[in-house]
């Protein structure tokens, strides 16, 4: 394989998965989402293949479960461009619950992050969708749009032991009337931020490993030692590469390391923020130092393209 200039040269990354929650709401089953919604589903489906599934589930009388997901999700199996793996779509979870579920069928409708709350609040005022993907569940919940769950979950005697600890309470929210968190939705997608490390530029350097919980420090140092010309390969080498739009959630997360917090609050009118505490500033500041070690354009998501390979 031809060698560029970022091939191999990054010495760990920071990764982030987002968490997201979904939420139930009610509709009329007979009621279409709009084209305007449809031109941004990244999905092959057409407008014409829809009707006729709608048609066809008329004819066999099974109901439709409208299910709106938000960011990178794909109806088909897609290829990835650095590994040549196959990403399995959403359709594989349609599969196995109509496989359950055979008086149902299951309609996806992906669309982007771009703008997400305002399409997600307009969807729901609409009836678009029967179940909602919303990671801004506190700001929704708080303008009565939504209904907590807690009845439905004691209902049906719903295990939530299934989830981690604390990943329902991480997201509870408070509609207007509410005078304590409540739960307005149920998790469907882990959270975590992980390191990744290539140990082949650490032994080149002739760098320890990091341990098992590293400090920011240690991070920062190891990062240091590993930028420049690599002693093995004659090749421009960085020490440290991180995703560039979350870099406001790295901040936070040193700042925790550092033992700050965010703030306090759960409505928008008691909300605190600590951006100015010395935590955050520490954190900050941190951060400037750190993007020495860093290829140039990472803050805008540039110079990690081949990690990995």
């Amino acid at each position: 394989m031809k060698h560029v200039k970022f091939k191999r040269c990054l010495a760990f990354v920071i990764t982030m998965v987002m968490l997201s929650l979904l939420v139930t709401g009610c509709k009329d089953n007979t009621k279409n989402a709009g084209n305007d919604l449809l031109s941004d589903q990244q999905t092959t489906k057409s407008t014409q293949s829809t009707q006729n599934e709608e048609k066809v589930n008329k004819q066999t009388d099974k109901a439709t479960l409208k299910v709106q997901l938000i960011g990178d999700f794909m109806i088909e199996d897609t290829t990835d461009k650095i590994s040549g793996k196959t990403n399995l779509g959403v359709h594989v979870l349609k599969k196995e619950f109509e496989k359950n579920n055979p008086d149902i069928n299951v309609e996806f409708i992906p669309m982007s992050w771009d703008d997400y709350t305002q399409k997600t609040q307009a969807m729901i005022m609409a009836n678009e969708c029967d179940v909602y993907q919303v990671p801004a569940i506190a700001n929704i919940a708080s303008q009565g749009m939504l209904e907590p769950l807690k009845p439905y979950i004691e209902k049906d005697k719903f295990d939530t032991s299934v989830y981690f600890d604390g990943q329902i309470e991480g997201w509870m929210a408070m509609g207007p009337e509410d005078t304590e968190l409540q739960i307005y939705g149920l998790p469907f997608i882990g959270d975590t931020r992980f390191i990744e490390y290539d140990k082949k530029i650490f032994d080149e350097w002739k760098v320890p490993y990091l341990s098992e919980s590293p400090t920011p420090e240690e991070i920062f140092e190891a990062a240091k030692k590993m930028t420049g010309k690599n002693p093995v390969t004659g090749k421009e080498n960085y020490g440290i590469y991180y995703k560039g739009g979350d870099v406001a959630d790295t901040v936070m997360n040193l700042c925790e390391a550092f033992g700050g917090t965010w703030g306090s609050g759960v409505r928008w009118k008691e909300l605190q923020y600590n951006f100015d505490s010395p935590e955050m500033i520490k954190a900050l500041k941190f951060m400037i130092e750190l993007n020495k070690y860093a290829p140039p354009g990472s803050i805008s998501g540039q110079g990690g393209e081949l990690w990995g390979t």
